[in-house]
């Protein structure tokens, strides 16, 4: 947009993770947290149009998202999370689709022609990112043909990889320790969970992102289906990530506790403190686990496996 003439700006609901901070752009991004209220209002009334990348809807914005909704300006919003309810006008979701930024590469590529280098850069580390490295894809072709045009647009692999998953604090190893440790098992192996204390999350200076990770080294567990950890919060709450091997999909377990996500990758924040939430979420997965028995096939293709969400 900027190259054929538009004025843009960026904004996100909270300031960008010091491993995104590489990507070209990333210096133009403003924090709408840290932002006051008038003068995002402001900004708002100024433009033509505002444009909301992974997610549809105004409750995941933070501080920016009762802005957004009682602004005058057009609202579209590009995502690939499956909707749990009917989602608001101007929503373009594709839930196969492995990540936003597959979704904005036909968008990118209608505007630009040729797409240069910086922007090849961004939309390949947000496929990268959201699919783990591309680890995983089922049944995608698509995305790795994607993926691939934009190596040779000139993405630099090397440094995406170097900055999205090769540069781990000594905090997020000492977590992910911790987590292998106190990893346990339920449904004869099926399912494994973790509890992770506000103590711990303290200690190690635990960001989202590092817990989300530590989750999901739970399914490299041989014989685990569904990985759960959880999280106790400052206030006393829990917050809880669900992964799935394929076998079984646990948004609806998450849906059915008040949150969403993935089919293989979802989440919810509990008011009950983590003692409540253990049993409260194992006893559903337990069920889900129940419905097929162990070692049964995921069913193949369905899109981009335990996306980095919840």
């Amino acid at each position: 947009l900027r190259a054929r003439g538009t004025r843009t700006e960026l904004l996100t609901p909270g300031a960008i993770p010091a491993n995104f901070e590489f990507l070209p752009g990333a210096g133009r991004i403003r924090d709408a947290g840290a932002t006051p209220p008038e003068e995002i209002a402001r900004l708002l009334a100024a433009v033509d149009l505002a444009l909301v990348v992974d997610t549809h809807g105004f409750a995941l914005l933070g501080s920016l998202g009762p802005l957004l909704a009682s602004a005058s300006v057009p609202v579209l919003f590009l995502d690939h999370h499956p909707p749990a309810t009917p989602p608001p006008p101007g929503t373009f979701c594709d839930p196969e689709a492995s990540s936003t930024g597959e979704l904005a590469w036909p968008v990118v590529r209608a505007l630009a022609g040729e797409i240069p280098a910086p922007v090849a850069t961004c939309l390949y580390a947000a496929i990268a990112y959201d699919t783990n490295s591309f680890k995983y894809l089922r049944g995608r072709a698509e995305t790795h043909a994607i993926a691939a045009e934009l190596v040779r647009l000139g993405a630099d692999t090397d440094e995406i990889y170097r900055h999205l998953f090769a540069s781990n604090r000594p905090g997020k190893l000492r977590l992910l320790g911790d987590v292998l440790r106190g990893t346990r098992y339920a449904a004869e192996g099926r399912i494994a969970w973790v509890r992770v204390s506000r103590t711990l999350t303290a200690l190690t200076a635990a960001t989202r992102d590092d817990l989300r990770d530590a989750v999901t080294h739970l399914l490299e567990v041989g014989g685990v289906e569904i990985a759960a950890s959880f999280v106790e919060m400052e206030d006393g709450s829990c917050r809880v990530s669900l992964r799935s091997m394929g076998r079984h999909p646990v948004n609806p377990v998450a849906r059915e506790l008040g949150g969403g996500g993935h089919s293989l990758a979802a989440g919810v924040h509990l008011a009950e403190s983590i003692d409540e939430a253990v049993p409260l979420v194992l006893a559903r997965l337990r069920v889900a686990v129940s419905e097929s028995p162990p070692g049964a096939q995921p069913a193949a293709g369905g899109g981009a496996g335990p996306a980095r969400q919840g």
